[in-house]
This record gives structure tokens, sequence and C-alpha cells, in this order.
């Protein structure tokens, strides 16, 4: 999941980029490719799903560079610790459980998730931020 979600989020983030509603009943419609042909269309430029996808990638490191500059690091990613705690509902205690709802999740497995987030988004485990090699990829390694 921790490797799934940075390609959800890059793109969802083509939505936000486009000023355009994500919706479920609306993004559900559209596809990489659609994005690219309708982009090409309305400026001409002619543009790749790749094209694209690079291009939402570079926003999402521009974010988190911002957010390392105020100061925000891989503390701030972590969930709080009341996740940790089982909730008393009337019949039983719920629990953080994975997504299929069979097994329950302890910190160690969440920041597990986390190190594999990291891993496919090109930062670094510890510091949280995006890597020298991924700032390159990127074009984002020169200082103005």
């Amino acid at each position: 999941m921790g490797r799934l979600a940075k390609h959800g989020e890059d793109f969802f983030n083509l939505f936000n980029m486009f000023g355009q509603c994500h919706r479920l009943y609306i993004s559900r419609f559209y596809s990489m490719k659609i994005l690219a042909e309708l982009y090409s269309a309305v400026t001409g430029i002619e543009t790749t799903p790749a094209d694209l996808k690079l291009a939402s990638e570079r926003v999402w490191n521009l974010w988190k560079l911002i957010n390392c500059r105020a100061g925000f690091d891989r503390k701030d990613d972590e969930p709080p610790e009341i996740w940790f705690q089982p909730l008393n509902g009337v019949d039983r205690e719920y629990h953080l459980k994975d997504y299929f709802g069979t097994t329950d999740l302890a910190r160690e497995d969440v920041a597990r998730l986390l190190d594999d987030y990291y891993d496919e988004r090109g930062w670094d485990k510890e510091t949280s931020l995006p890597t020298a090699t991924k700032l390159e990829e990127l074009g984002l390694d020169s200082q103005p």
C-alpha cells in the first residue's frame, strides 16, 4: 500500500494541477491518456501521459521540499498515537487493521508502509527529504 499510494497521489494531483474536479463520479472517466489529450488540445503543447506523470511528481516533490523547509519531517508523516489504541465499542474493541480488516496493525507495520512510500518516492527514509538522485531525475537539483 505504501508503494501504491505514490501513484494514486500523482494521478489525482493532475486534477489539482488542471483545476479540474476529481470527485469519484467525475474522475473515474479519465485516464492518463485522456488527460494528456485534453492538455494537448487546450494548450497546443503536445504532451504524453509520461510527461504528465513526471510533471505531477515534480509538483509533489516541490510541496515536500517546501514543507521540509518549514520544518516538517518524517515525524509529521507518522500517524498519531491514538491510532494504535483500541476504540471501545458497545460490544467489542476496534483495532487499527489492514485494508482487508484481517490483520491488526502495530506502529512498526505502519512505519514499514511509510518506508515503502518514501522508497517509492525516492525520499530519504530518515529525513523524509527527496534524495539528490530524485531531485536530479526531476530537474529540481539547481539552486536559484
